[in-house]
């Protein structure tokens, strides 16, 4: 996200509705608009993907179209490299993005998770909520 732009002062909720699933929410002091881009363009997704500061994204590929593909790699601080990618199932700016999430190391290469990321305006805030569920098995 710009930074500086978007700010949260709610705590991350996480929820296990099955074991193939997990809820993460959490409010952003930004309108939606500006969160949907932190999770679409390239320049803003490049700040906060790898989690932690001694993890690097290193690469991030955005085809952003209903079956276009993402392809991004964190590189750890002892150099090991973990790339994800996916296809985007379902993009309803600013309210909706769903895409398909892999992390692409065998074995677990041939599990793809679903991820619905749901943008919700509240009064000029966001409430972000990811579901992710999982093939996992």
């Amino acid at each position: 996200m710009v930074a500086g732009a978007a700010t949260s002062n709610s705590k991350l909720s996480l929820t296990l509705p099955s074991d193939r699933e997990i809820v993460l929410a959490r409010d952003f002091n930004a309108p939606r608009r500006l969160v949907f881009e932190a999770w679409t363009k390239r320049e803003h997704v490049m700040q906060w993907w790898a989690g932690c500061d001694d993890n690097a994204l290193t690469v991030c590929e955005i085809d952003l179209q209903v079956g276009g593909a993402w392809h991004f790699v964190v590189r750890g601080p002892d150099g090991q490299e973990y790339p994800f990618k996916g296809v985007y199932r379902e993009i309803l700016a600013p309210e909706r993005l769903v895409h398909t999430q892999i992390f692409d190391v065998e074995p677990y290469a041939r599990s793809e998770a679903l991820v619905s990321v749901i943008f919700e305006d509240v009064g000029g805030r966001t409430r972000l909520t990811h579901i992710e569920k999982s093939d996992f098995s």
